[in-house]
């Protein structure tokens, strides 16, 4: 959403990291160990329905954003985090959730980036 509010999944020299961002609390959330001599690797971020949305009394964000990674046809989730915390309603601003990719430190080759979007939310 900004700066003080993202969640993100960061891939090391030997390890995968989960991160999240709500205002001033910035927590790793789940971490794996990798082998990049293992061959390719692809870091995911989906988002589904929240488990009981739209349920009275449920208090509950209107999505799940699910951070993880897939290597050598196996795919691992790291963190499941509630999609409200993304959301204009806490974070505020008004342009919504942006996706983005970025090397902080040595290099990294994008070879794609895919995008599906889902239906949107009633």
């Amino acid at each position: 959403m900004d700066d003080s509010h993202w969640y993100a999944v960061e891939a090391g020299q030997r390890h995968i990291r989960a991160v999240a961002r709500i205002g001033p609390v910035h927590h790793e959330m789940g971490i794996a160990a990798w082998d990049p001599s293992a061959g390719s690797l692809q870091l995911e971020i989906s988002c589904t329905d929240a488990p009981g949305a739209g349920q009275p009394g449920k208090n509950t964000g209107p999505d799940e954003v699910s951070l993880g990674f897939r290597q050598g046809g196996q795919s691992s989730t790291l963190a499941r985090l509630d999609g409200r915390y993304l959301s204009s309603e806490v974070a505020g601003g008004f342009t919504g959730r942006v996706i983005g990719i970025s090397v902080t430190g040595g290099s990294a080759v994008f070879k794609r980036f895919d995008y599906t979007a889902r239906r949107p939310m009633l």
